[in-house]
């Protein structure tokens, strides 16, 4: 596994200033309120470490979260041993841009929907079978 950059995880940040070399954990850290360093520890395992974000961030992605530019990121994301935490981080902070653990973020968007839809099948069967 190659050493990575995990995607600069600002929805706001523009493609020339994501590509600067930062650290992806203290962007985090600092964008969304200081969360612990030991949360984001994946990151250090990630396959992304010293890639260029612009992989990850293509420019000419659409919503369809099928396009030919998320291609090469996803690639890499498959090969990722840490992608499941990524993708689990990204769905988290409802990370709006970008390709994290091999989804984009319209494909992220169908997992939050399929998830509060089970969720909600679980509640409603819950709740039937204590009225019975």
């Amino acid at each position: 596994m190659p050493p990575v950059t995990a995607p600069a995880p600002s929805s706001t940040q523009t493609a020339s200033s994501r590509s600067a070399a930062v650290d992806p954990i203290r962007v985090i850290v600092d964008q969304h309120g200081g969360l612990s360093t030991d949360l984001l520890a994946w990151q250090r395992h990630a396959a992304c470490r010293g890639l260029e974000a612009e992989i990850f961030y293509p420019p000419d992605s659409d919503d369809t979260g099928d396009d030919e530019a998320a291609f090469e990121a996803k690639a890499v994301c498959a090969a990722c041993a840490v992608s499941g935490e990524c993708l689990e981080y990204a769905i988290a902070v409802r990370e709006k841009e970008g390709v994290w653990g091999g989804q984009t973020a319209a494909e992220r968007v169908r997992i939050i929907r399929r998830r509060r839809r089970a969720a909600a099948r679980a509640r409603n069967a819950q709740a039937a079978a204590s009225s019975n």
